[in-house]
């Protein structure tokens, strides 16, 4: 699915951190930039189209989605404690545009839920890929969703919080409930 390829460090400038002491403004050096080192590059990930939105729910889970309009959830596969390999694991079927944003529950347990949205429509996924919800929370390209976020409550609560904001200056805020 994908290939592996080296790349060089990243050079980031960052403003100085007021919690250090001067001239420190990393936490890892007193230089103006931060080192931002490039793990693993995967490429030939094109037959589903140009990545727009990703979002690691945990540290071998990453969700992708862009102009293809499908989520998809990979699997990344480490050796040594290194990054080797994405395997796709699961696809999710049901925009009809460019998905835009995603959210996806920390904990991704087996209630653990994705978000994902294109234009002003909204659908909520559970970890095994089936469609619990789908809404259009806006008419019109003014209501174009922006960003999307998902908090959990307790473990024993099945409830998702679901705050979007949108083109519209509008913060929605949704609850789900599993069923």
């Amino acid at each position: 699915m994908g290939s592996l390829v080296a790349s060089r460090p990243v050079y980031i400038p960052l403003s100085p951190c007021p919690r250090l002491p001067a001239p420190c403004s990393s936490w890892y050096s007193c230089s103006p930039y931060c080192l931002l080192q490039i793990l693993v590059t995967f490429e030939n990930l094109a037959a589903w189209g140009r990545c727009l939105c990703a979002v690691c729910p945990s540290p071998t889970t990453i969700v992708t989605s862009g102009a293809s309009a499908v989520v998809c959830v990979w699997e990344l596969g480490m050796a040594k404690g290194r990054p080797r390999g994405l395997h796709l694991k699961q696809a999710l079927y049901g925009h009809t545009q460019a998905v835009t944003c995603l959210a996806a529950s920390v904990t991704f347990s087996l209630l653990g839920t994705i978000v994902s949205c294109a234009g002003a429509h909204l659908s909520l996924w559970n970890v095994n890929g089936q469609s619990l919800a789908s809404i259009t929370t806006a008419w019109g390209p003014e209501g174009a969703i922006t960003c999307c976020c998902v908090i959990e409550g307790p473990a024993w609560d099945t409830s998702h919080v679901i705050i979007t904001g949108s083109q519209d200056g509008m913060v929605r805020v949704s609850v789900s409930w599993a069923e």
